[in-house]
C-alpha cells in the first residue's frame, strides 16, 4: 500500500472517530442561533467625548426569537461599550443568557459598526450546569433603526 493511501485511509479512521476534537462520545451540538429587535430606548452614559472621539456604556434588556426551545424567548441584559471615531467604531459587549432550563451561559461579543450597520463575533466564556463546558462562537449582523432600536441576526454553533 503507498503512504499515500495509508495517509489517506488514516485521515479518514480519524475523521469516523472524531480524533480532530470536533467532537467527543459524551458532547452534544446545539444550534444556538436566534434574530432579535429592540425596540426601546437603552440607557446611555457618554464616558467620554473629544472633537472626534465618543466612548459610550449602553445597557438594554432585550428579547430573542429562536428555533431551539432553550433560547426562545428568554430576556437578556446586555452591557455594551462604543469606542467611535468619525461615526464609525468598534463595540465589545457581554450577556447573561438564562436559559429556559435554569442553566446560564455568559457571553463577550466583539465587532465593528459603520453609519446603521453592525456585524461581530461572540465567544461562549462559561455556562453553568450541563452547560458548564460549553465551546462555540457565534457571527452577527444588523442594522440600527431610528429611535435607537437595532434588529439582528445571529448565526451560533456551540458543543457543551
Amino acid at each position: 500500500m503507498s503512504i499515500t493511501k495509508i495517509i489517506y485511509s488514516a485521515f479518514v479512521i480519524a475523521l469516523a472517530g472524531g480524533a480532530f476534537g470536533i467532537k467527543s462520545a459524551s458532547a452534544e451540538f446545539m444550534d444556538c442561533s436566534y434574530s432579535e429587535e429592540y425596540k426601546g430606548q437603552p440607557t446611555r452614559d457618554v464616558l467620554w467625548v473629544t472633537t472626534d472621539r465618543r466612548l459610550v456604556q449602553w445597557t438594554y434588556v432585550t428579547t430573542l426569537s429562536s428555533k431551539s426551545p432553550e433560547f426562545d424567548g428568554i430576556q437578556l441584559t446586555v452591557y455594551e461599550q462604543w469606542d467611535e471615531v468619525g461615526g464609525t467604531g468598534t463595540h465589545r459587549e457581554y450577556a447573561v443568557y438564562p436559559l429556559k432550563s435554569g442553566e446560564k451561559l455568559w457571553i463577550r461579543y466583539e465587532g465593528q459598526y459603520w453609519g446603521s450597520t453592525f456585524q461581530g463575533v461572540f465567544h461562549f466564556i462559561g455556562g453553568t450546569g450541563k452547560y458548564k463546558a460549553i465551546r462555540g462562537a457565534a457571527h452577527y449582523q444588523g442594522k440600527f433603526l431610528p429611535g435607537g432600536s437595532f434588529k439582528d441576526v445571529v448565526s451560533c454553533d456551540a458543543v457543551y
